[in-house]
């Protein structure tokens, strides 16, 4: 945030996008908010929602949470056991109960039963 303040510029990665969008919200630091939703928007990817769905719930941001959990529902299928692993039983079940969950039901029960 400070590299933004003092230079313009700003090294935005995945890991800290979350931070970094929510701190420019909070001091009220427009072009650093819009600067990290773009980049957050053209880089939420299946292999990084988890990244982005744990961070926006540290950081309470509910439209980066509603992107990541819909990402997550409509490519459950395609996910890593890690990535499904990786996420709370409460993250979990905000996917599942997801409008946007499209899995075949024994796939779905597989991956189920690989989290418990």
């Amino acid at each position: 945030m400070l590299d933004h303040i003092y230079t313009g510029d700003c090294k935005v990665r995945t890991k800290n996008a979350v931070a970094l969008r929510s701190l420019s919200k909070y001091f009220g630091l427009r072009t650093l908010f819009d600067f990290t939703a773009e980049f957050i928007k053209g880089n939420i990817k299946t292999k990084n929602f988890h990244t982005y769905l744990l961070e926006s719930t540290v950081y309470q941001d509910e439209n980066i949470i509603t992107a990541a959990k819909d990402l997550c529902a409509k490519e459950f299928d395609s996910l890593s056991d890690k990535q499904i692993c990786a996420l709370s039983p409460e993250l979990l079940q905000l996917i599942l109960s997801d409008k946007n969950l499209t899995i075949p039901s024994e796939n779905l029960s597989q991956k189920v039963t690989t989290y418990c």
